[in-house]
């Protein structure tokens, strides 16, 4: 036990079961002195945790700033003080932690679910959750309310179904005439080798072994801080660690790479292909987007993402019997399980097939 003065704040530190407490207090010295024996009262009782006055608020600035600053991508930094600012803090910042219950968590929830998505909900609850771990880790409450929550479950994509074989066709009708080279090309990588928006805007020159036909992808265009703590979009590692991979290049897309290439104006110092001449920067992630979301509006097919080019790939290739350990490293998943779950150790030769099967698929569904 322990009881220093700093300033004209008093802490205490009391040590039970391997644990150490703490509490600060503002008094006089037989003030904190009572409110010491109060407080080692309290922790004899199992009654509180470490920091019994500690307001929502101030745990989420505390998890941002030694947490999440620290450990996160500039993009799930942002996506804490969003759900923080937005949801979080509105319901429950003015709440002590430690009167904090199960019960106030599952009504946020439920108003919520009056007026957003369920994967709304779900990445909201993410953050929350992981802040009262973090609260439970560093021992500034006893236990963690978040537990026992419903939290609504979003509705399954059958991603089987996005498109209709003939709506297929009219897609891939549509792109074999496409003018715009940028596009096309972007259009093949996603639906033809499995990329990300992401990846396919970080792709470099060096990425595409043109005489082995194989792509590389190790890394992706994201939100990082700059040297001023600006969050920027930049180059920085991909998705995941399992999302670093080479692949195989079905050949009539190398034939589309090399067109693209070669109508290129110049290859910037960073080597990378979608560049924009107007901004003098690597194209916008928007940009791949709004351009698909035109072109199924306008050829008259079901809207769908431009991620969902990758799913198509996925349900192509699991139509034509493909291995699913070679689809699940095609698309850079860490495991079969995560492509299973989505859509219903593979060697090198195996993932040649891969492309070679996708060559004979685009071929027949494009006659």
């Amino acid at each position: 036990m322990s009881m220093d003065k700093r300033g004209d704040t008093w802490r205490f530190r009391i040590r039970k079961d391997g644990k150490t407490y703490t509490k600060t207090f503002k008094g006089t010295e037989k003030q904190a002195k009572k409110a010491h024996d109060l407080f080692r009262l309290e922790i004899e009782r199992g009654e509180i945790g470490t920091d019994e006055n500690m307001r929502m608020d101030e745990l989420c600035a505390l998890v941002y700033k030694d947490y999440v600053l620290p450990n996160c991508k500039a993009s799930t930094q942002r996506i804490y003080k969003q759900n923080y600012n937005a949801y979080i803090l509105p319901a429950l910042g003015s709440m002590k932690v430690s009167s904090i219950k199960p019960i106030h968590i599952q009504q946020l929830v439920n108003n919520m679910a009056k007026t957003l998505k369920p994967n709304t909900i779900g990445n909201c609850m993410g953050c929350l959750g992981k802040t009262f771990s973090l609260a439970e880790k560093w021992e500034l409450i006893k236990d963690s309310p978040y537990k026992h929550i419903e939290l609504p479950k979003p509705a399954k994509t059958n991603h089987a179904e996005l498109l209709s074989i003939e709506e297929i066709k009219i897609l891939l009708d549509h792109y074999s005439k496409e003018s715009n080279l940028l596009h096309k090309t972007a259009f093949y990588l996603a639906i033809g080798c499995g990329l990300r928006n992401s990846e396919i805007r970080a792709l470099t020159i060096d990425d595409i072994d043109f005489e082995n036909g194989v792509l590389t992808i190790n890394k992706q265009l994201a939100e990082i801080r700059n040297e001023l703590g600006e969050i920027v979009e930049g180059i920085s590692s991909p998705k995941t660690p399992s999302s670093i991979r080479k692949i195989y290049i079905p050949m009539f897309i190398i034939d589309i790479l090399k067109d693209y290439i070669n109508s290129l104006p110049f290859i910037p110092p960073s080597k990378q292909i979608f560049w924009s001449l107007a901004t003098g920067k690597p194209i916008s992630k928007h940009c791949l987007s709004k351009r698909f979301r035109y072109v199924c509006e306008s050829i008259g097919i079901t809207p769908i993402r431009f991620h969902d080019l990758r799913h198509l790939q996925a349900t192509l290739l699991m139509h034509s019997n493909i291995n699913v350990q070679a689809i699940s490293k095609r698309l850079g998943h860490s495991d079969t399980q995560t492509t299973l779950r989505v859509y219903t150790h593979s060697l090198d030769a195996v993932d040649k097939e891969v492309a070679t099967s996708i060559d004979t698929t685009f071929k027949e569904l494009s006659n």
